[in-house]
């Protein structure tokens, strides 16, 4: 009844780590998921390395106001006179974020924005976004409640992989950039949610 087995590795590896796998297809799918992005816009950031690599991206914009309880991020923006970033405070977890019932606080009562930029641990053509840490999870959907439009960065190794955690289906969410090969099973599924599809 679309029951999908969880993978057998349910330890994240540290975020340094994973910011060494597919370096290629993160800056590939940051590249892309940038040109999205137009000069007034505030957009969410979320603490994934994916996001991370959007956020190097950033600083060759201007105009642009980033909130993100994403740690590495606001040290990447930081110092940056184009930007204004605003960090959500909370809780440090260990993924170097910023996590707990003030971080989701901070984000449901104060902050909006026209964008919002997330990925996850994986994602199936029939589970949807999952993701393996229920803290983060909860930050990510606090930030699509809150978004206008929601964007899903998902390299190509995310594809396949589940979590224990369901974090959206593709109703939920407005675009995908990707840098995987979509197979015609998947792209029904998103055709059907109406979700737009940006290869990278």
């Amino acid at each position: 009844g679309g029951a999908v087995p969880i993978d057998d590795n349910k330890h994240e590896p540290s975020i340094e780590k994973r910011k060494k796998i597919n370096v290629e297809g993160k800056e590939r799918v940051a590249r892309a998921a940038a040109e999205l992005i137009c000069p007034g816009d505030t957009i969410f950031l979320d603490a994934s390395t994916t996001t991370y690599f959007i956020a190097r991206e950033l600083k060759k914009m201007q105009n642009i106001t980033v909130v993100t309880n994403s740690v590495q991020s606001i040290l990447e923006l930081s110092g940056n006179s184009n930007i204004k970033v605003i960090g959500t405070g909370g809780s440090v977890g260990e993924n170097q974020s910023f996590v707990g019932s003030m971080a989701e606080m901070s984000v449901r009562e104060k902050y909006f924005a026209n964008k919002m930029f997330f990925s996850s641990r994986g994602v199936t053509p029939e589970a949807g976004i999952l993701d393996s840490n229920e803290q983060e999870c909860a930050m990510k959907k606090c930030m699509m409640e809150n978004a206008q439009q929601k964007i899903y960065v998902c390299e190509t190794t995310k594809v396949g992989r589940v979590g224990f955690a369901k974090l959206a289906n593709y109703e939920d969410i407005d675009c995908i950039v990707t840098d995987a090969d979509i197979n015609d099973e998947w792209k029904k599924h998103l055709d059907e949610a109406n979700v737009e599809l940006v290869k990278a």
